[in-house]
């Protein structure tokens, strides 16, 4: 008899926390559903408004990537050249 009853609290408790661990989650599927949805709208906003940036980037200055690169590439090494004529002050 004494078995009988500790097996059907055994039962029952793990019925309890079954039922308990599956309304946690739908709670939190809940809660959390809306943000991750405003959160993947977002990102989909940065990606599209980058594409439009990098596009616009490249018709205002009026330059093909590749010459934007080289153009770059020059700019960089004049300022290195330039720096390393500087003195440097005492």
């Amino acid at each position: 008899m004494a078995t009988g009853t500790v097996e059907r609290v055994q039962r029952n408790l793990e019925t309890s926390r079954t039922k308990a661990t599956e309304r946690f989650v739908l709670r939190l599927r809940e809660q959390v559903a809306p943000v991750m949805e405003e959160a993947r709208a977002d990102v989909q906003k940065l990606v599209a408004s980058q594409t439009v940036f990098k596009e616009d980037r490249w018709q205002f200055t009026g330059k093909s990537r590749t010459n934007w690169k080289v153009t770059r590439t020059h700019d960089c090494f004049r300022l290195r050249t330039s720096w390393r004529k500087t003195p440097l002050p005492l």
